[in-house]
């Protein structure tokens, strides 16, 4: 009889309302035997799908350490993901000044107000992508199934059904704007223009934080997160800077320094590059680096989904 009464209920993933997707790992099934009928509800009943086998008995989730995690291939897609997006835009923080001046704009008024903008713009990003992709998560809609193998379960296959917007998803939103922030830079010689672009690069840049740390715990568990988060937190800021920032950008400016124009004493020095050519392709370049994230942050959705999926109802 009580396995009667739990087939009534279409197990779907523990966060569908309020709640994270990353308190599925390590959070105990609720014992509907313990609890009355009427306290829980059929919607109060939602666990994860990966915490089922194929005959619905229990099993744990993986909480994988640091060496675990980095023998899985979506582990090296995140880290790809997150050294450039972090890496692209500190190239834009760093060399922000160095911009202003190649394209000759009025370096008191422009300089700060492109640094408050790409504040603003980062800030804002940082607390509306935690927000938005929860409520992404809670859509009660069904957008695709599928089949996921796991050796773990009894028969070797699961149905699984996605009905809200997985949070990798949004790396591939954070990519794509980040990719069409920097060609946008690299086209115009104009001072709005140029502020709009730093705005798309800062939101770019500022999405990418609550992502990491929502990500890492979804996915390879919250019983390590700190080591593993902390993984991509330094590997992204160190490599994404010394890369982007410091070879990439300031290799290319140096070589255009003689192509220069001159006719100003600030023109004469040797060390200024004026001109759109002084960071036109270091733009491109980023604004490739970040479409390939936008391809690997989907390669990185196709494998990590069956986390958020629910299991299809038989």
């Amino acid at each position: 009889d009580e396995e009667e009464d739990l087939d009534e209920f279409t197990f779907k993933p523990l966060v569908k309302t309020n709640s994270s997707p990353a308190l599925a790992y390590g959070a105990d099934i609720i014992d509907t035997n313990s609890v009355p009928r009427g306290i829980l509800g059929k919607r109060a009943l939602r666990v994860s799908s990966s915490t089922l086998s194929s005959s619905g008995a229990r099993r744990d989730l993986p909480n994988y350490t640091l060496t675990q995690m980095l023998r899985t291939l979506p582990a090296w897609l995140f880290a790809w993901i997150t050294v450039i997006r972090v890496g692209s835009g500190t190239m834009v923080t760093n060399n922000l000044g160095q911009m202003v001046e190649s394209l000759k704009l009025p370096k008191h008024t422009t300089t700060p107000a492109a640094l408050a903008l790409f504040s603003v713009a980062q800030a804002v990003s940082r607390v509306g992508t935690g927000a938005l992709s929860d409520w992404a998560l809670s859509w009660e809609w069904v957008h695709e199934q599928f089949t996921y193998k796991n050796n773990d379960l009894d028969d070797g296959t699961l149905r699984l059904q996605l009905t809200g917007l997985p949070r990798p998803a949004f790396l591939i939103v954070a990519s794509l704007a980040g990719s069409c922030a920097h060609i946008f830079m690299s086209l115009t010689t104009t001072r709005n223009l140029f502020l709009v672009g730093i705005c798309f690069a800062g939101a770019a840049f500022g999405t990418i934080w609550p992502l990491m740390v929502l990500i890492v715990g979804e996915v390879f568990g919250t019983r390590n997160i700190g080591q593993n988060y902390m993984f991509y937190d330094g590997l992204a800021g160190a490599l994404g800077t010394l890369l982007l920032s410091k070879y990439v950008t300031q290799t290319i400016y140096e070589d255009h320094i003689p192509n220069a124009g001159v006719g100003d004493d600030d023109e004469l020095d040797g060390r200024t590059c004026f001109g759109r050519s002084c960071f036109f392709l270091s733009h491109i370049i980023i604004a490739c680096l970040s479409f390939s994230c936008a391809l690997a942050s989907y390669w990185f959705y196709c494998s990590t989904r069956h986390v958020y999926a629910s299991r299809v109802r038989e």
